[in-house]
């Protein structure tokens, strides 16, 4: 497209963007000018200055912003990437990986400009963009673009941007920081001469002194595009390949004879096997102007099919006919209880002084000091001359009038508009710790949470939108970090999916994370008590894991001990472990031996057994012959004794004989 055809369109696409959001851009930069106590209009101030009165700003309304704000850095959480399954991918590990290293690197930590993104946009002026940009060192950097540089279609009503048509984005920066910027091949500014004013971005103002800073107005146009490239599908596995690789992979760049394999392939049933048709691709087109002229006009350089930044804005309400309806911030519902209470805090004031110095009736020749009776009074003394005649008295040198007490119902309206203040955002008192009431504290932390509900819907969003960023922040991932720069970030190459096209789509899911200490402290509490209530968590959750989470002070040196302790005790139990298995390893010989021994002496007993029976069977027939001979031999000698013991007893007998034979002889 031509330069002044660039110019032109840029021109048109502003004008109807810019007096479509006119109302709701009035109202955001009042919000802004409310929380930074601009509460008061010109009108007013130049009437207060005549009058010689003090317009005071007592800002409730920040408060309440900043009790929003600070709940949701209180409760932080990373970005995390998780598989869709519920599994632990790898792939979706190494992207979380990738993108914890990119929000927590840089001049500027991620987290904190989208949590300022959160603030000013949602709660303040309604909408704020938070961006995703490469340099030119090719690092994915952020930035945070107020509603005052930014305008979206006017025609829009998704929250994800998707059928936003164009953005369009202004700011002024120096010279040499919208170099690094731009993209490559967009080496155009020592031609392009200096802006002292501007027609447009009204609500972002110029320079001060003419420019004398030589700063330059930086505009960028993002746009939906769709083009047609032929494609060819299989019928069966539905497999897409461009035209122009089928015709270079299968018919040697030749377009008749790829159209020709394509009519030609059939199915068992004779139907084509592929199919040629248009497809519709969609991507961003992206154009820089630098001082109002085109410097780039090319494809989104991140090269994702959508815009590298997401929405952060309060209600948003498209159906209403309104800009300043149809978008607001939280900050909108509070200022009108805001300016009330700021008109009576400065009326109760004016009461209060007036009845100071209600009126005086002062005869000055007769005063020393005539300058102090025109102070408030209080502590200073009035002196009187000497000169003063008898019949004049004090009363009529110098007398002051009283005047009426403030009113009591005055006091009473302010403490009203106090509480309409708090509870026209949704809030409460006790919310702020201002309740005195006696109530045990896990109540008071219930009624704080209840009183929060009614914000959920802001959370919500921001939630979302966090998603969002997940999504976007994974494909611009695989779009331009190679695998040695992944390797570099995270110490691990890419794993099989990292690169898949269609990753985002079904393969992961952007989910929240543990990240502020509150939620560390949760987690450690509940990490103690699994371990003190459960035995078998004891040996799972270590101490090194309950004071990685634990809140305290110099958990370095800490986890450097306890980790020397463990290693020491790891290294004791490996050489225990040793010891064991050695013990083991002789125990197992000695047992082989033994049973090699004792198989041995079982087969010498069975043998013993078998020779102890031969001998035994042996040693009876020999036992037998010689009882045998023993017997015969015993008899011999029981008939020997018998026939001595005959012939001795022959014997005895013979001399009584003998006695009997002589007796008779005598």
């Amino acid at each position: 497209m031509l330069e002044n055809d660039l110019k032109t369109d840029f021109a048109d696409v502003y004008q109807i963007n810019s007096s479509g959001w006119s109302d709701f851009l009035d109202d955001a930069a009042l919000n802004m000018s409310y929380y930074f106590d601009g509460q008061w209009t010109a009108k007013e101030q130049a009437k207060a200055d005549l009058q010689g009165r003090d317009l005071l700003v007592v800002n409730k309304m920040k408060r309440q912003i900043n009790l929003l704000h600070g709940y949701e850095i209180r409760n932080r959480h990373i970005l995390k990437i998780g598989p869709t399954e519920g599994e632990d991918d790898l792939a979706c590990r190494q992207h979380t990986g990738v993108v914890m290293h990119n929000m927590n690197t840089g001049n500027v930590n991620g987290y904190d400009i989208l949590s300022d993104a959160f603030k000013f946009g949602s709660l303040i002026s309604g909408s704020n963009l938070f961006e995703i940009y490469k340099d030119r060192e090719g690092n994915l950097k952020y930035a945070r673009h107020g509603y005052n540089s930014h305008l979206l279609d006017i025609g829009l009503t998704m929250r994800d941007l998707s059928d936003c048509d164009n953005v369009l984005l202004g700011r002024w920066i120096s010279k040499d920081l919208a170099e690094m910027l731009l993209p490559q091949g967009s080496d155009k500014l020592n031609k392009i001469q200096p802006l002292t004013t501007t027609e447009r971005w009204e609500y972002l103002g110029t320079p001060n002194l003419l420019n004398k800073a030589q700063k330059v107005l930086i505009e960028s146009w993002y746009r939906r595009k769709i083009e047609y490239k032929q494609v060819v599908e299989h019928r069966v596995s539905g497999e897409i390949m461009p035209f122009d690789e089928y015709k270079q992979k299968f018919a040697n760049n030749d377009a008749d004879y790829a159209k020709f394999l394509i009519n030609s392939i059939k199915l068992p049933n004779n139907i084509p096997a592929l199919v040629k048709y248009s497809r519709p691709v969609k991507y961003i087109q992206l154009t820089m102007f630098v001082n109002g002229e085109p410097v780039w006009d090319d494809r989104n350089p991140l090269l994702i099919d959508d815009y590298p930044f997401i929405w952060l804005n309060g209600d948003f309400a498209p159906e209403c006919e309104q800009t300043n309806h149809k978008l607001q911030g939280f900050a909108t519902t509070l200022r009108d209880p805001q300016k009330a209470r700021n008109r009576r805090v400065v009326q109760a004031l004016d009461i209060i002084e007036s009845v100071i110095q209600t009126g005086r009736v002062i005869r000055d020749k007769y005063i020393k000091n005539v300058e102090d009776v025109y102070k408030s009074g209080q502590g200073v003394p009035i002196h009187i001359k000497d000169s003063v005649p008898d019949n004049v008295s004090v009363e009529e040198i110098f007398h002051q009038f009283g005047g009426p007490d403030v009113p009591q119902g005055m006091f009473a309206m302010m403490e009203m508009l106090d509480k309409d203040l708090t509870e026209s955002g949704g809030l409460n008192e006790e919310i702020f710790g201002s309740d005195d009431k006696d109530i045990p504290g896990i109540l008071h932390r219930y009624r704080t949470g209840q009183a929060l509900t009614g914000q959920q819907g802001i959370f919500q969003s921001y939630r979302s939108a966090k998603s969002e960023l997940g999504k976007k922040h994974v494909q611009i991932q695989q779009l331009n970090y190679p695998p040695s720069k992944i390797y570099r970030i995270i110490n691990e190459w890419p794993t099989q999916g990292f690169y898949e096209p269609d990753f985002v789509k079904y393969d992961c899911t952007p989910t929240e994370g543990l990240l502020t200490d509150s939620q560390q402290h949760l987690f450690y509490l509940e990490l103690k008590y699994l371990r003190e209530n459960f035995p078998d968590f004891a040996q799972i959750i270590t101490p090194s894991m309950l004071v990685k989470y634990m809140p305290i002070q110099f958990k370095r040196e800490l986890m450097e001990a306890i980790e020397q302790g463990e290693q020491a005790t790891k290294q004791q139990q490996q050489q225990l472990l040793e010891d064991k298995r050695r013990m083991d390893k002789l125990i197992e010989a000695e047992t082989t031996e033994r049973l090699t021994q004792a198989q041995q002496q079982r087969t010498n007993s069975a043998y013993d057994q078998v020779r102890t029976m031969v001998e035994a069977k042996k040693l009876d027939s020999d036992r037998k012959l010689d009882i045998i001979d023993r017997v015969l031999k015993m008899g011999e000698l029981e008939i020997k004794r018998q026939d001595l013991e005959n012939k001795r007893q022959a014997v005895k007998q013979l001399p009584k004989s003998r006695e009997k034979n002589a007796k008779k002889r005598r």
